[in-house]
């Protein structure tokens, strides 16, 4: 027991304030260290669902110059193509409907005034002269 009553006396905090860390540490093979180590197992422990519980997405975003991004993206681009096509397919639609439109009047004026489709002249008369000149 005398070993007991040594180890009692002795000042732990003050062994380990002597004890110079750096020195054992750059005694260490970190790369075989690593080697040892699994990866896999170590991700595998790894609970994402928690860590993503703790990531605050509102902060993250609101950090987002969403300006910036797209400057740097060609989605500014794209939208503006994009809308640009839709909105000229939209004109051609409606100019087509007003087509069909002038077509259909100009067909009920020609039935209420009893006019024959080949009495009716090929086109303004100044453009036609002008094409048969």
């Amino acid at each position: 027991m005398p070993i007991n009553s040594v180890v009692q006396q002795v000042d732990v905090q003050a062994v380990i304030e002597r004890v110079d860390l750096d020195e054992i540490l750059s005694r260490v093979d970190i790369e075989a260290l690593v080697a040892r180590l699994d990866v896999n197992a170590i991700v595998e422990r790894v609970d994402l669902n928690r860590i993503l519980e703790r990531v605050d997405i509102n902060a993250i975003v609101s950090r987002i110059n969403v300006e910036e991004l797209v400057g740097r993206t060609e989605i500014g681009e794209i939208v503006m193509q994009s809308t640009t096509g839709i909105f000229e397919r939209a004109l051609d639609t409606l100019r087509a409907q007003f087509v069909r439109l002038d077509e259909w009047t100009n067909g009920l004026v020609d039935r209420i005034f009893r006019r024959k489709p080949s009495d009716m002249p090929v086109g303004p008369p100044r453009l036609v002269d002008r094409n048969a000149a």
